[in-house]
């Protein structure tokens, strides 16, 4: 019986250790749009991370975030969520979004081990039209970052944001190659079909 309590003591105290251990005040995170920049063709598709990093061995148990981007380039069509705040319990999350703008959060419901040992990991994914042509940026505006459970939040963090080049379709032309033999098989067409006209017999 002994053992048995001495043991959940140690669980408890490594448990509040760990709680301790993951305090947030000397932990300056960067939350980045990745790719930082990429190109996407206009009528086509294309998907950004938001990726955390720099926690200095730090979690994170809940965000809160606003995004915001050019609404005539791009349309956001899903949000996608990862599982590193996943734990037994899975976590909360959802987004609103308006044209131009979205709020994306998550909280975590029980542990957050699937963290452990990682510089960095990703929030979400984001899933854009491209609607038209130019460089579209894609910015995180705002919001709270919480760490472990969601109980203690980070003061700052840095944010390195990202852009989409919506470029036109391209349109095909035929090569200088493909486009002289067809002259050529022309020409010669044309010369047969004269020769053959001479060549008749003209009736009296």
């Amino acid at each position: 019986m002994k053992a048995k309590t001495k043991l959940t003591n140690r669980i408890l105290l490594s448990c509040a250790i760990l709680a301790a251990s993951t305090g947030v005040a000397n932990a300056i995170p960067m939350l980045s749009v990745v790719p930082a920049s990429a190109s996407v063709t206009q009528g086509g598709t294309a998907s950004v991370d938001v990726m955390v990093s720099g926690l200095d061995g730090g979690f994170v148990g809940a965000y809160d975030l606003n995004l915001a981007w050019d609404a005539p380039l791009l349309s956001l069509t899903n949000v996608r969520f990862d599982t590193f705040l996943d734990g037994p319990l899975n976590s909360g999350a959802d987004f609103s979004s308006t044209a131009g703008s979205a709020n994306i959060f998550e909280f975590s419901f029980s542990g957050l081990s699937n963290q452990l040992g990682l510089s960095q990991f990703r929030l979400f994914s984001l899933d854009f039209s491209a609607l038209d042509l130019g460089l579209a940026a894609i910015s995180i505006t705002g919001g709270d970052l919480w760490g472990y459970d969601g109980l203690l939040q980070y003061e700052s963090w840095d944010v390195s944001n990202g852009s989409l080049l919506v470029n036109a379709p391209s349109t095909s032309v035929p090569e200088p190659a493909s486009f002289g033999l067809l002259l050529a098989g022309l020409a010669g067409s044309l010369v047969a079909r004269r020769k053959r006209k001479t060549a008749e017999p003209v009736n009296a």
